[in-house]
């Protein structure tokens, strides 16, 4: 994620932050801003779906019971 080539635009605040997690986890930039980014849709998702562990209901098959 070379200043010319950004496929993402970001601000010089947000460039400095992703080059710091970058150095910290021994990412390449373009790696880091990938993994930020799908990180930041999960927990998207997962905040708009709820985090509660999926309730699952019994099936009453009323022909076999008679």
């Amino acid at each position: 994620m070379t200043e010319k080539g950004l496929s993402l635009p970001l601000s010089e605040k947000e460039l400095a932050i992703v080059q710091a997690y970058a150095d910290m986890n021994g990412f390449t930039v373009d790696e880091a801003a990938s993994k930020l980014l799908s990180e930041a849709i999960a927990k998207r998702v997962r905040k708009n779906t709820g985090k509660g562990r999926a309730k699952v209901y019994p099936i009453r098959r009323e022909r076999e019971i008679k």
